[in-house]
């Protein structure tokens, strides 16, 4: 798994966490930098991002999920959606990086339909907006970031830790209970 999967991993995570538990995302996130977790740059670019943008988001979901408004998708494929849309509207990768990766992630960590579900509205999006230009890109420059995380290095590094490469590092059991039900012969 290369860096930045990991990292959008890790931000899911964090995004899940706190969309189930009803708290924020930075909290969460400021919560594992005082326990000792030292996330990833792109980690901490995509819960901020996310967070700061996740009406705008959530907006653009709603017209393209076609029967399903975004409180009622799945936890899961709703976060990887919105990492998905802010990746491409930030500039941060093309939109079918975002969409493989996106839907990876799906078919490892949620239900069977959600690859589907997944491809089917970044598809909707790509073929309906290009580019996902629907709002203004972010300007990473002046994205709001936690003054927790602002001494934070933004050159994001792709070399692979091997002492990081652990994916055990989830929030909370509940989630890893849903990777574990969702893993192929589980």
């Amino acid at each position: 798994m290369g860096a930045r999967t990991k990292a959008r991993k890790r931000a899911l995570d964090v995004l899940y966490a706190a969309d189930v538990r009803g708290v924020s995302a930075r909290t969460l996130l400021s919560e594992a930098v005082a326990e000792g977790e030292e996330p990833r740059d792109y980690t901490v670019v995509l819960v901020e991002g996310v967070t700061e943008r996740q009406a705008e988001i959530d907006a653009v979901l709603g017209r393209y999920s076609q029967a399903w408004s975004v409180d009622r998708m799945p936890a899961v494929d709703r976060n990887l959606l919105r990492i998905a849309v802010f990746e491409v509207l930030s500039g941060q990768v093309d939109a079918p990086v975002a969409v493989s990766e996106a839907v990876t992630l799906a078919a490892t960590l949620s239900t069977d339909e959600s690859p589907a579900f997944v491809n089917g509205v970044l598809g909707a999006l790509i073929q309906h907006e290009p580019a996902f230009a629907i709002v203004e890109p972010v300007d990473l420059e002046t994205l709001v970031i936690d003054p927790e995380f602002a001494d934070i290095d933004a050159d994001l590094d792709p070399v692979i830790d091997p002492e990081e490469a652990s994916d055990a590092d989830e929030f909370g059991g509940h989630f890893q209970a849903t990777v574990d039900a969702h893993e192929p012969g589980v």
